[in-house]
């Protein structure tokens, strides 16, 4: 898979920890509903071509991971909820040297939701099982937790041969420094999720069938 450069800010280690999370007091807009066309169905999220995700905070620093994938199940043809399980490894920073570090993400799902206009702000949640208290991004240099909140700023535009792509302006992130010199830059940031990449929607079988989102 080809390295997907995600833009950041602050310092190396503060930039990697934006990966996956939201502004803590959104609120939630339901009423729409993601459809396919068949189910049960398998949703994936790729990014490529002019659809990437991009984590920020102030300043500019580029990551890149290796592999990633966003993947959920709807086991009817509506649902006003996906829960996609998000993977990342083989992550890099651009500007130092040294090996490559993954991201645990222990189970931790993003949540996304849909309000009754797809096109609008609608909100999604970071949300991890009972006990878990976000993921960790194992950097060399530091140890860093993002912890479950809920976000808002995903748009839902229809997409490429029946897809849908998702568009973020969530601002206002939190993380959370937990060990390590990052500790030093403050334990609490906030920072921006911004981009894009197209949900498609598969048959267990594995054929493509129709995905889109309704108000």
């Amino acid at each position: 898979m080809n390295r997907k450069l995600k833009a950041l800010s602050v310092s190396a280690c503060a930039v990697l920890v934006v990966v996956a999370l939201g502004g803590m007091n959104a609120r939630a807009e339901t009423g729409g509903h993601f459809v396919t066309e068949a189910a049960p169905a398998i949703i994936k999220g790729t990014e490529g071509g002019n659809h990437h995700l991009h984590f920020a905070v102030d300043g500019g620093v580029a990551i890149g991971c290796k592999e990633d994938s966003y993947v959920a199940t709807m086991g009817t043809t509506t649902a006003t909820e996906l829960n996609l399980t998000p993977s990342w490894s083989k992550c890099s920073t651009t500007t130092e040297g040294g090996g490559e570090f993954d991201i645990e993400e222990k189970g931790c799902t993003i949540q996304l939701t849909i309000g009754k206009n797809p096109t609008g702000h609608n909100t999604g949640h970071f949300v991890c099982p009972a006990g878990v208290t976000g993921i960790d991004i194992k950097h060399p240099n530091c140890t860093i937790r993002v912890p479950p909140q809920t976000f808002t700023g995903m748009a839902y535009l229809k997409g490429p041969e029946n897809s849908v792509t998702l568009n973020s302006t969530t601002v206002s992130l939190t993380i959370h420094h937990e060990g390590g010199p990052c500790i030093f830059l403050g334990t609490t940031h906030s920072g921006t999720f911004i981009g894009s990449m197209v949900l498609r929607a598969t048959t267990f079988s594995g054929n493509p069938t129709g995905l889109s989102a309704t108000g």
